[in-house]
């Protein structure tokens, strides 16, 4: 989950690069993508799609285990992935 915020970032610098180049995605690929990530921006952070996905794949462990690491992942989205996403969807519209 760390390893997100700069594979998103090298996206959106080769999306820049591409259209320096003239090559641009189509207005309706990059209006859909910014729509799908504003969503994921609108999601309160326990609720991102990463953590869900760890959260139902640790079933089964210790409660306090399972809110331990629900709640290093939240901090992961707060600081790291939620700007990242926001400088993403910034870049794209």
């Amino acid at each position: 989950l760390r390893a997100a915020p700069t594979m998103i970032d090298q996206d959106l610098a080769n999306l820049r690069a591409g259209a320096a180049r003239g090559l641009i995605a189509s207005r309706t690929s990059l209006e859909r993508l910014a729509s799908v990530v504003r969503r994921t921006l609108a999601l309160p952070s326990a609720e991102w799609p990463a953590v869900a996905m760890a959260l139902r794949a640790t079933e089964g462990w210790p409660a306090a285990d399972r809110e331990a690491l629900r709640a290093a992942l939240v901090a992961i989205v707060d600081a790291e992935l939620r700007p990242a996403a926001t400088r993403y969807a910034d870049g794209i519209e």
